[in-house]
């Protein structure tokens, strides 16, 4: 009966990638689509929880060396 039921699509995730921390070079990237943010468009409290770009969901921030 319900066979032919649609599933919902699971929601794109992201983590946002910050890099040259403590710089002023830093800015964030998208794990998923690569967007980036400069740093006067985010700050350590406030991240977008989407990505401007690719609309993915912002799960979690990381700092890669």
């Amino acid at each position: 009966m319900f066979g032919n039921a649609r599933k919902k699509p699971e929601k794109e995730t992201a983590k946002w990638m910050i890099y040259n921390l403590g710089t002023d070079l830093e800015f964030a990237e998208c794990s998923r689509c690569g967007a980036e943010l400069g740093r006067d468009k985010y700050d350590e409290y406030d991240m977008p929880q989407r990505c401007y770009k690719c609309g993915a969901q912002i799960t979690d921030v990381e700092f890669p060396e």
